[in-house]
């Protein structure tokens, strides 16, 4: 096991919520009245902004200099490690359920095997096999198969008798997580250098993951990563696991909030517009022509007013929208929206900031996207296909395709990072 995982990426709690979860903040809400909505000062200072030049927002991707990029340390000496998962938990812990042995296996369990084991919670006691305990820890040869969730995990099951029913936890193999994730989030597609860049991103989100006060380092839900077990495992996506063993993703020697979406259309968001201000430095504005813009890349939304002012009615005074329009764009370059104004017919003014508020107030996938203003209402043409902040996994993909390597990808989506072995942490 690793030691206390969950302590080491605290620091990263907040922001990784904010990624995952997409919140609305109350903070990046205001209103005036009387149509006197004056200018909200970027909370950004100006050095940053002036550091940050429009051509080298905007500059085509060129493949990095390797003189200056340190080599990849040798994963030879790799250790394995253990990361536990929660899988049911809180007030989402089990009242019963039902384990099982796969491939003609056994469980191991208090010294006896069994094919099939019943857990039932009772008036705050765990039942495993009739007998009561607080605790268990179940083993197989093979996958364990869970009633719970209809899928087969590797590793070890840990039941845990808590206060709203039965606590399940899978201690795995860190690589073996990881390709169980890999199935989760990218599935069959992809080229198999943005399949490799893809694993690292996955193995370093074990060390940033969301804390949830749990005695387990990461659940198997998204706002950590989705991990399904054995269900839909690739021998491509686990191939391109192996070539990448024991890699993270660091900046200045810490691990990296790694954050990826379906794609980004053509441009990424800087982490500062997208999440209450939080200015990143590997997570600023990349752009990249040749992203393909299919898997729901190119959408659009319609409201009429009406709508919009039923959608709306918490930032109106009136409840009777007006106009909703586009203020202010990424100030650090890309097309993504940073706040939007509300007016209603009384003329009162409120803003909306920050791409994961908008995303969330409007009910679109993308805060990429500009507002068509039509007699009736509006229509929002949107590119792009999540908070669109780090790594693109179609614009990764299309790099692989073109034949960048998967080191050339990721330090094209979070530059001024470095690849190091995770025992390190």
């Amino acid at each position: 096991m690793f030691v206390n995982l969950a302590a080491g990426r605290r620091v990263f709690t907040l922001l990784a919520c904010l990624l995952l979860c997409g919140a609305v903040a109350f903070s990046a809400v205001s209103c005036v009245g009387g149509g006197d909505n004056s200018e909200a000062e970027s909370p950004m200072s100006e050095v940053s902004l002036q550091e940050e030049s429009e051509e080298n927002m905007y500059a085509e991707f060129e493949a990095p200099d390797f003189s200056v990029i340190p080599p990849r340390p040798e994963t030879e000496t790799v250790k394995n490690r253990a990361v536990d998962v929660g899988l049911s938990y809180g007030t989402n812990a089990l009242k019963k359920l039902e384990l099982s042995a796969t491939d003609g296996s056994m469980l191991a369990f208090g010294g006896n095997v069994y094919k099939n084991l019943s857990v039932i919670w009772e008036n705050g006691i765990m039942y495993i096999d009739g007998q009561a305990c607080n605790k268990a820890c179940i083993r197989s040869e093979a996958p364990i198969a869970l009633s719970s969730t209809g899928w087969s995990y590797e590793g070890e099951i840990l039941l845990t008798c808590g206060r709203y029913g039965i606590t399940v936890v899978n201690r795995v193999d860190i690589e073996t997580y990881v390709k169980g994730v890999m199935s989760a989030e990218i599935g069959a597609d992809g080229s198999f250098e943005s399949r490799k860049a893809f694993s690292v991103i996955c193995r370093t989100l074990v060390f940033v993951a969301k804390d949830h006060g749990e005695d387990f380092d990461l659940c198997n839900r998204n706002c950590c990563q989705s991990y399904r077990g054995t269900h839909h495992r690739d021998e491509i996506n686990d191939k391109a696991v192996d070539e990448t063993k024991g890699m993270v993703l660091t900046y200045n020697g810490t691990p990296c909030l790694v954050a990826y979406s379906s794609s980004h259309g053509y441009n990424s968001c800087s982490s500062f517009a997208a999440w209450v201000g939080a200015d990143i430095p590997y997570l600023r504005v990349v752009r990249y022509e040749n992203e393909p813009l299919d898997y729901g890349g190119r959408w659009e939304v319609t409201y009429t007013y009406e709508q919009l002012s039923k959608r709306l009615k918490n930032y109106t005074v009136t409840g009777q929208v007006k106009n909703v329009s586009v203020a202010e764009t990424d100030p650090y370059g890309s097309s993504y929206v940073y706040r939007i104004n509300i007016t209603d017919t009384a003329g009162n003014v409120c803003e909306i900031k920050f791409g994961g508020n908008i995303m969330n107030v409007l009910g679109v996938r993308c805060a990429n996207f500009t507002i068509e203003n039509i007699p009736e209402g509006i229509i929002i043409h949107g590119i792009g296909n999540g908070h669109g902040v780090g790594y693109s996994q179609r614009g990764g993909h299309q790099m692989g395709v073109e034949g960048y390597s998967y080191e050339d990808i990721l330090y094209f989506y979070f530059p001024g990072t470095v690849m190091s072995p995770c025992y390190d942490f």
